[in-house]
């Protein structure tokens, strides 16, 4: 997904500068990069689902068939 890059890739140098700016500390930006591990992690939590107990061979079939 190539928007997240340009999102936050190429914006980033722009928020560091604005937090160490604002705050007056140069560990500020690791705050930044915290806060989108923080909603990384939600994301990964609400979105996928568990799969224990799932055969590990499942779908196989139609994978090797089509082929």
């Amino acid at each position: 997904m190539q928007a997240a890059y340009v999102l936050f890739g190429g914006t980033a140098p722009f928020v560091a500068t604005g937090v160490v700016s604002a705050s007056g500390s140069a560990v500020a930006p690791a705050f930044y990069v915290v806060g989108l591990a923080a909603v990384s992690l939600v994301v990964v939590l609400t979105s996928f689902r568990e799969t224990r107990g799932l055969r590990l061979d499942r779908g196989v079939d139609e994978v090797t068939s089509g082929t």
